[in-house]
């Protein structure tokens, strides 16, 4: 035991004359530092795996009659380039969405378009039936399911699916005297267009907000009806749905207008 004591002795002496037991401690500490560092982002994990790369230099070629002076980039500073863009192009990207036409209103009206035409094709076959041979043809409308008792059909055929007669707003078979569907078509067209080309003024805001309100009051009455009637039609609820959707876009849209004019003030 006490024979091998001088020779540990001598190993600390040399270990601490050749300093490597500072540059095991400083190995040691790196490479804890390096297990507990976290690289969340792309430009970090980028810097990360190139951070043994040189840095950018620059190597000067002399000939006899002209001296240039080139670049010299490694990947790092490249990736570092890369990376730099990349964020830019996203800050431009959002900036041009803030400033264009809501995508998602605009998505909204066109189907709802599409389903008020489809809507007042079926109500146009359903009171006027075409005969062949004196035999009424058979029509049945996609949103006719048997299975789940669905028929827009019939829904369609109510004295509520004509709303301005019903209300006694128009007389009854006058010209006016347009089903829902029409009534729907003329609202989502008005809402596309506004979206789209008139400017984003209090006026056409506040004005978009209570054509909003007065889609959504006869949406409710509908629901209401057909529930009362016990009534599916699918077609009928959906366009209720994006009636709902638009006027929450439209109001949160006022709201923050509002909200911001109270800062300034």
């Amino acid at each position: 035991m006490f024979h091998v004591i001088p020779y540990l002795s001598g190993i600390g002496f040399l270990l601490r004359e050749s300093h490597l037991d500072q540059l095991i401690l400083s190995f040691h500490n790196t490479h804890k530092k390096s297990k507990t560092t976290h690289y969340k982002t792309p430009k970090a994990r980028t810097q990360l795996f190139f951070c043994n790369q040189q840095h950018p230099t620059t190597t000067t070629t002399t000939t006899t009659t002209t001296t240039t002076t080139t670049p010299n980039y490694t990947l790092r500073t490249y990736s570092l380039y890369c990376c730099t863009n990349y964020e830019k192009g996203i800050q431009n990207t959002t900036s041009a969405m803030a400033h264009s036409p809501s995508i998602y209103t605009r998505f909204l009206c066109t189907v709802g378009m599409c389903l008020s035409l489809y809507a007042f094709y079926v109500e146009h076959k359903t009171s006027n039936p075409t005969y062949t041979d004196g035999i009424e043809d058979e029509f049945q409308a996609l949103c006719d399911i048997e299975s789940i008792g669905a028929s827009c059909s019939q829904v369609f055929s109510l004295p509520e699916g004509r709303m301005l007669s019903y209300f006694g707003i128009v007389p009854d078979g006058s010209v006016l005297d347009v089903p829902n569907a029409a009534l729907g078509l003329t609202y989502y067209t008005i809402i596309f267009l506004a979206e789209s080309l008139l400017a984003k003024t209090d006026l056409v805001k506040t004005m978009t907000v209570c054509i909003n309100c007065a889609a959504m009051t006869s949406s409710v009455f509908l629901a209401t009806k057909l529930i009362q009637l016990g009534e599916l039609c699918l077609l009928c609820w959906t366009t209720h749905l994006l009636n709902l959707l638009l006027l929450v876009h439209y109001s949160r849209v006022l709201m923050k207008n509002n909200a911001a004019k109270a800062k300034k003030d």
